[in-house]
């Protein structure tokens, strides 16, 4: 199989990514890093920050998915060390977190449900970029009062009450929607096998081709940690046989004995 490639460009900049990590899970928002190569061509951090970005998966494996996957979100954060960028990339998604008032849903009747919560939430507090958010919820809401609290955000309300009552909500980046679904349509757009079944060849660059090991030497050694009444914010430390006794003005102490040993040489 071909090993898999993967773009990120910010405001339409190609940078180079030497690695990433990210987690996805049911009811959150992913949340994704990057680790860039510094442009060559004098971009700053300045000029990306808030900048919209799309992060690409080129098509790989057949038996996977056809047709590349374009994720877009924004850079919510952006750092630097002496030669790379790492940037925290998120979707773009207005969760109104500045809310000045509470909200309460409450009827007595069936006609509160999670959709008609869910959808007006969005209609009139959530903005939502370059996904369309797909409503497939279709249980009752017992008779009772939800509350949006004073300052929290309408997305947060929405994720605590997908958590409460069992729904769903999931990023869908196949066809680039946020689906909330209570029911066995939630995972319908899953039709295609998730695990390729290409053997690796020899000549793969996802094969191991070396590994390293590291020995550690015997240490042995006691420390005493006291605590000085009189100056209760100085540690009293002691270790052997690296650091010389000192006790001076030592009233409570606590000896551990530590011996890790590794094999004979």
């Amino acid at each position: 199989m071909s090993t898999p490639t993967f773009k990120l460009s910010v405001d339409d900049i190609d940078l180079t990514l030497v690695e990433f990590d990210g987690v996805e899970e049911m009811n959150r928002l992913f949340k994704y890093t990057f680790t860039t190569e510094i442009p060559t061509t004098g971009e700053k951090l300045a000029d990306i920050i808030d900048g919209d970005a799309v992060f690409t998966i080129e098509q790989y494996d057949t038996s996977l998915h056809t047709g590349d996957i374009e994720i877009a979100g924004y850079i919510s954060k952006a750092s630097k060390t002496s030669d790379e960028w790492i940037l925290e990339f998120q979707p773009k998604l207005k969760k109104t977190t500045t809310n000045s008032r509470s909200e309460i849903y409450f009827k007595e009747d069936a006609s509160l449900n999670a959709l008609s919560v869910i959808q007006l939430e969005f209609d009139h507090d959530i903005t939502l970029s370059d996904r369309t958010p797909i409503f497939d919820i279709t249980s009752t809401l017992p008779s009772r009062k939800l509350f949006c609290q004073f300052h929290e955000s309408n997305l947060n309300f929405v994720a605590r009450l997908c958590d409460h009552w069992g729904f769903h909500f999931y990023f869908d980046h196949y066809s680039s929607q946020l689906v909330f679904a209570d029911n066995n349509q939630y995972d319908q757009k899953f039709t295609t096998q998730l695990k390729t079944t290409n053997t690796t060849s020899d000549s793969s660059q996802l094969k191991i081709l070396n590994w390293q090991e590291n020995i550690n030497p015997v240490e042995s050694y006691t420390t005493v940690t006291g605590h000085d009444h009189e100056n209760a914010g100085t540690a009293i430390t002691a270790s052997y046989p690296t650091d010389s006794l000192s006790q001076s003005g030592l009233t409570e102490a606590r000896q551990t004995l530590s011996d890790v040993n590794s094999q004979s040489e």
